[in-house]
């Protein structure tokens, strides 16, 4: 059982956040302490990063929970359940049993689960670290933590309800990950090298010695008489501890990119090489030799030896099942990708569509908001889904990047199952444009592109028009009654869209900020990202439009804004949702947030509950 050992990528996660009461019918004095009340109750998605097997089960940290899978089958993997939220990251994971496991999930600890049934494994305790838990090991009553910036920390966990910190070594030293032989323990870490710990006594850990090694040290596995180091652009290091108190590095082995990560079973040695794909070596004699590579990967991180399969996770794909029965011609013989990159949301009844950059197309039945399903996935391949408007029995999705399709349209008559109308290809006027988002109104989409404003024609989705092209570069689009705005970092435009096959523009206000949200408050006013914060926009005369008010908003520039009735909620990447009241549009005030201790881009608001990308 092999753990996890990388500081983990920031990625977005989807949350499902709900509220005790219903927020938008209350008053606005209320509203000021009650807008808070939100509470975290499932999520979806995220880095793929920890994993462990165990007999036929795969243990699989999915963003901040743990998904079990039967892999009796590994080419149609089974997921059997799913935990509760953990709260951070799972950065590794470790079981030696079928009873527990455990968790190292990075700012929130240690946590430890009873998955003694696979179907509901159940959260019994946490201990909350002083650092950053990125690797956990258990020998006997003893999780012993690469505890980050905390060095090694020993806790005891002869009762898993109440664990305790009984001891540590080289607290001021990065610790990444843990491995242990006999009562030896060895840390990578990072580029002070390797740790060296005399366990005897848990209680008393003797720091031993620091081996000083070749680039920087992500992870380590012991074999026989040998530890093989993922050294990062420092290869593979080989380490004998034939004399356990006198190791000593014996060899380095070059690899094309950086070693993440390594693990073994029985003489194979896989190493997880970042961005040049996954490696095995023979390591029956002293110095490994290589025996074959699997290249068509993202970023590979954490892997397992099963048998012939080898389980990589994968930054960029997700989780990877390599088939290494013949190293020489290594195939992927099965793929889970989760949602790695949520950029948009919407909802329509009980059913979230997540515009998922390039994890494509997501459908999850929310019936039961504390345990979200995924019932579909669009794979959009090397295009980038930037966002889905769902209406009635069709939903629309566009795209950028390598794509020859920037819009994709689904019926989604049956809603958990969508399936694909049309691909409407580029045509000579917008050729390689891409779709960064759209508004739908009165069966029009409206395209904010880049170097291009786009009308089309929905009216039948099997057979989508453009009918207007205006050359202006947009990000994000809004419409409403007769307009269509769009905003660019530099500059605002209104359209006429009385006429919806013809975009008409009115006017264009010069503005300077990063943040691409703009909403419609009502015919005569939009909501957009400014300088440091929000405007609030008078579009009553679109020739000449005018700013009305501002507020400052912490993380100084809006992703998105969703409005409802008169409360806005501003999706401002690392400082969360911010909730503004506009019931005077001249006075804005703050009035609320939503820590989502994730870096958010976009949310939706249905009653009380709260979707957050």
């Amino acid at each position: 059982m092999k753990k996890g050992s990388v500081t983990a990528f920031s990625l977005a996660f989807i949350f499902l956040i709900t509220s005790l009461l219903s927020v938008f019918n209350v008053s606005s004095a209320q509203a000021a302490s009650e807008q808070n009340d939100w509470n975290l109750v499932s999520q979806v998605g995220g880095t793929t990063q920890a994993i462990a097997v165990l007999d036929t089960y795969l243990y699989l940290g999915v963003g901040w929970h743990v998904e079990i899978y039967d892999i009796s089958d590994p080419e149609e993997m089974v997921l059997i359940g799913t935990s509760e939220i953990l709260f951070d990251s799972v950065e590794s994971l470790f079981t030696n049993n079928s009873d527990y496991l455990y968790a190292a999930c990075g700012s929130s600890g240690l946590q430890i689960l009873d998955i003694s049934d696979p179907s509901a494994p159940r959260l019994v305790s946490s201990y909350n670290t002083l650092g950053f838990s990125e690797d956990v090991y258990v020998l006997d009553d003893h999780a012993i933590l690469a505890d980050g910036p905390n060095g090694v920390q020993i806790i005891d966990i002869s009762d898993p309800q109440e664990s305790k910190r009984v001891g540590e070594a080289y607290p001021l030293t990065y610790a990444y990950d843990i491995e242990i032989s006999g009562n030896t323990v060895f840390a990578a870490a990072g580029g002070s090298g390797m740790l060296v710990i005399d366990l005897t006594d848990p209680e008393q850990p003797q720091e031993i010695e620091l081996i000083d090694m070749n680039g920087f040290v992500y992870g380590l596995t012991i074999s026989k008489s040998n530890i093989y180091t993922a050294n990062a652009w420092g290869g593979i290091g080989v380490v004998d501890i034939t004399d356990i108190n006198e190791p000593h590095v014996a060899d380095y082995i070059e690899t094309d990119g950086w070693a993440m990560s390594v693990s073994h079973q029985g003489n194979a040695l896989l190493v997880m090489d970042g961005a040049d794909g996954v490696r095995l070596y023979d390591i029956s004699s002293q110095t490994p030799g290589f025996s074959g590579i699997y290249t068509e990967t993202g970023f590979t991180y954490q892997g397992i030896l099963n048998e012939e399969k080898a389980f990589v996770t994968d930054k960029e794909k997700g989780l990877l099942i390599i088939d290494f029965s013949n190293p020489d011609e290594p195939f992927l013989s099965a793929r889970y990708l989760p949602i790695l990159d949520a950029r948009r949301v919407t909802m329509q009844d009980s059913m979230a569509y997540v515009a998922a950059g390039l994890s494509g197309m997501r459908a999850i039945d929310l019936s039961d908001p504390s345990n979200p399903e995924e019932t579909y996935w669009f794979d959009t391949e090397s295009a980038y889904a930037n966002k889905v408007i769902a209406s009635g029995n069709t939903a629309y999705l566009s795209n950028h990047l390598d794509t020859n399709y920037p819009l994709r349209i689904f019926d989604i008559s049956d809603p958990q199952h969508p399936e694909k109308i049309t691909e409407m290809t580029y045509t000579d006027e917008f050729y390689g444009t891409a779709f960064r988002s759209m508004a739908l109104l009165n069966d029009f989409l409206y395209i904010a592109a880049e170097g291009t404003d786009v009308a089309i024609d929905v009216r039948d989705p099997a057979n989508p028009t453009v009918t207007s092209i205006l050359p202006y570069e947009d990000n994000n689009a809004a419409a409403f009654g007769n307009l269509y705005a769009a905003v660019s970092t530099t500059e605002i435009c209104i359209f006429d869209i009385s006429d919806p096959a013809t975009l008409q523009l009115m006017s264009v206000y010069e503005r300077d900020s990063a943040g691409e949200g703009i909403a419609f408050l009502d015919q005569n006013t939009i909501v957009v990202s400014g300088d440091n914060g929000i405007w609030v926009m008078d579009v009553s005369d679109p020739a000449s439009p005018s700013k009305r008010s501002e507020l400052e908003v912490p993380g100084a520039f809006a992703t998105e804004i969703f409005i409802v009735g008169n409360t806005a909620y501003v999706s401002c990447l690392g400082n969360g949702i911010q909730i503004v009241d506009l019931s005077d549009p001249d006075q804005p005030q703050l009035i609320g947030e939503v820590d989502t201790q994730s870096i958010a881009t976009d949310c939706y608001v249905a009653d009380d509950l709260m979707l957050v990308a």
